[in-house]
């Protein structure tokens, strides 16, 4: 039997040691478990035309009865596995299918079912397995007649013949069907296509060592199968050459046969064999197996074919040097395929973990938004408050957009500022500035610069049924309006810059929150109604206070008020008793009662001038109070309240509790999955799963 140990042979070589048979069968459970679907696995794979000997050399390599008839044989790979058992395990054959990639659930389920134990597989019983193993892949039996459309003629399973005892040395090799010209009846154009490039998918794996079978009857360039191998191994480093049927090969041109063995003509790295096997008439003669031994190293121990070298000619040594070369392949190979396996692992990990937790279902869907609503909610309530111990806020710099209040007071400061600065048409009369103490009121009505020339103005177009020296409340009220025009633009561009900074604060966190683009993506549109409507809401506030600062009734219970209009008239009176001569002598003329009359007319101006000067003052000394209270009011009502402290403001708006709410619609639009995402996500579960059980299988290397 092929792959035992002879009786005469030396003891059991070290590759074949219980290290060695155990990294096999670790290939061999990563073969059954589909790791070649992602990496290359170390194999022998045989090729070769149709009509090659291909059948008959796998016949003398593993003693199995394969099909040497001219019609197509399978329509599939076939892997034999010889595996060593302990001494007191019996002979064992086992036959299995192992699925394509490309089956589904069900069908893999089916394939899997069709594994059974047999004693024995001669040629009858191998042909009655391969038209069941044919059947149950949704195949015609060989040389089974099928109309072209009616179904698949070649598939990407596998049969598995797996020859196991205590005497069989382990040896694994794959069978692919055989590449053929010409269509016939049994066989169309469109299948030459298909099993090239079943073929082609089979030797283009890196650590595939392909057995490249051709007839000693044709050049080898002639022969498709040297053209597929050089593509795929263009150096010939992978590729080891077999010839056979040199006992056909008429007188006088054995030499060419030669010339192609010794590795002058196609050169490849593991050189060339050359093997007799059985001819269809010596199966029909009965030449069993021995028989063939026997004949084959008689043929070769004759000239010409005797000048070969022993090592490379023969079955037996073509078999010696397959184990070597698979054997020192594998142990070379493994290493870096379990780093590949690693790497695979590491990357699927981290894809689904970008993806997080599967979102199929409502629950999944709702308990995901949860999750990330409450960190959200939590880290905005933290940058709300100005507390930035969290890694969201110490992962970049100090002034960073992640630092809600401090960017929102610096908008408050700025605020202020511009109010204080920008917030009146006119500058208010400075009384006691020395720069004006030479200007009178009389003279500042009359320059269109001075607001007492608006006061002026403004009062001489509102006055009412008032008595001359009276100062009308609504020419305040109106004065005070015009004088406070800019608020309006200075607030909403203080709103704007606040909504700037919320906004990339909101965008910010929420891609912190949630690293799944397409889901944060979704949210953020989600939310951008509930966000304008806090702005919306915001706006409104605005609106109402500066109606009620500007255009309402002029109130204020501040005590300043009084204080400061009544400042302002004590340093009026200052300045004006400034301008008097107080000085009572005979040498000036002046009596009391003429200095006293002095100061009476200084302190008592004309109608005209003494309204102007009370408006100013009254004007001013509400003005800037007003003007702190509206700065307040803005930033505290306005921006604090809607912009950052309500449950549903901006600055909040992704909440456990508007996850509470949402519909199954609402969630399904927010959170469902894509179809591409759930198949990619079950894709990559499904490969880990496999990579993780096979990674187990080969614990310890």
């Amino acid at each position: 039997m092929p792959f035992t140990d002879q009786p005469n042979s030396s003891p059991v070589n070290p590759l074949d040691s219980r290290e060695k048979s155990h990294l096999f069968d670790i290939i061999d459970k990563f073969r059954e478990l589909g790791i070649q679907e992602d990496i290359p696995l170390p194999q022998l794979v045989v090729v070769g035309d149709q009509s090659s000997g291909k059948s008959s050399l796998l016949e003398g390599l593993t003693g199995l009865p394969f099909p040497v008839a001219g019609t197509i044989c399978t329509r599939f790979a076939t892997q034999i596995v010889f595996r060593r058992t302990a001494p007191d395990e019996g002979e064992r054959i086992r036959i299995s299918i192992i699925p394509s990639k490309n089956c589904t659930e069900e069908q893999k389920e089916a394939l899997r079912e069709f594994s059974q134990d047999v004693e024995t597989l001669d040629a009858d019983e191998f042909q009655g397995l391969i038209e069941k193993a044919s059947s149950a892949m949704g195949l015609p039996k060989p040389g089974e007649l099928r109309e072209m459309k009616s179904g698949p003629r070649f598939s990407d399973d596998v049969l598995k013949i797996e020859l196991s005892g205590p005497n069989h040395t382990h040896f694994s090799v794959v069978d692919v069907p055989g590449i053929f010209q010409a269509a016939t009846v049994l066989q169309s154009e469109d299948d030459i296509e298909m099993i090239e490039t079943l073929v082609k998918g089979y030797i283009g794996d890196s650590r595939t060592i392909i057995l490249a079978v051709a007839s000693s009857l044709h050049e080898t360039a002639n022969q498709k199968v040297f053209r597929l191998a050089k593509d795929a191994d263009p150096s010939g480093s992978r590729t080891l050459g077999v010839l056979t049927k040199p006992d056909a090969v008429q007188r006088g041109d054995e030499q060419r046969v030669i010339d192609v063995a010794r590795n002058n003509v196609t050169k490849l790295h593991h050189g060339w064999f050359v093997v007799r096997n059985r001819s269809t008439q010596d199966i029909a003669d009965g030449v069993t197996l021995e028989q063939r031994n026997a004949n084959e190293a008689a043929f070769f121990s004759q000239p010409p074919w005797k000048a070969l070298p022993a090592d490379r000619v023969g079955i037996r040594a073509l078999e010696k040097f397959l184990k070597a070369l698979l054997n020192d392949h594998v142990r070379r190979e493994f290493p870096t395929l379990l780093r590949e396996m690693d790497g695979l692992i590491t990357k699927a990990e981290r894809e689904l973990e970008k993806m997080g937790p599967p979102r199929e279902t409502p629950d999944e869907q709702r308990q995901i938004l949860t999750h990330l609503a409450g960190e959200f909610y939590k880290l905005a309530n933290n940058a709300i408050l100005g507390h930035y111990r969290d890694d969201f806020f110490t992962t970049t710099n100090k002034e960073s957009k992640r630092r809600l209040r401090m960017r929102v007071v610096a908008s408050n400061e700025k605020f202020a500022e511009n109010v204080m600065l920008q917030g009146c048409q006119r500058e208010f009369d400075n009384i006691m500035d020395k720069d004006q103490c030479d200007v009178s009121t009389e003279e500042l009505i009359k320059n269109p610069d001075s607001i007492y020339y608006v006061i002026k103005q403004i009062h001489s177009e509102s006055r009412g049924m008032e008595l001359p020296g009276m100062v009308n409340p609504i020419v305040v009220q109106n004065i005070f309006h015009w004088q406070s025009m800019s608020w309006d633009a200075l607030a909403k561009e203080y709103l704007q810059e606040v909504k700037t900074v919320v906004d990339s604060f909101v965008d910010t966190l929420l891609k912190y929150v949630c690293a799944d683009e397409e889901l944060e993506s979704r949210i953020h549109m989600r939310l951008e109604q509930r966000v304008k409507k806090g702005y919306v809401d915001a706006e409104e506030e605005l609106k109402n206070i500066l109606k009620s600062e500007r255009d309402g009734v002029l109130l204020t219970l501040d005590e300043g008020y009084v204080v400061e209009l009544q400042k302002a008239r004590n340093q009026r009176n200052l300045l004006a008793l400034k301008k008097v001569d107080l000085s009572v002598s005979n040498e000036s003329g002046k009596d009391k009662f003429e200095v006293l009359e002095s100061i009476l007319s200084a302190v008592s101006p004309s109608n005209e001038v003494q309204t102007v000067n009370d408006i100013h003052d009254i004007l001013k000394a509400f003005y800037y109070i007003a003007q702190k209270r509206f700065v307040d009011t803005v930033v505290a009502q306005v921006v604090e309240r809607h912009f950052l402290a309500k449950e549903d403001a901006p600055a909040k708006c992704f909440s456990p509790e508007w996850v509470a709410s949402l519909g199954v619609q609402e969630l399904q639009g927010i959170a469902g999955e894509d179809r591409d995402v759930s198949a990619r996500r079950a894709e990559l579960l499904e490969k880990l799963e496999k990579w993780k059980a096979a990674r187990k299988v080969a614990a310890g290397w």
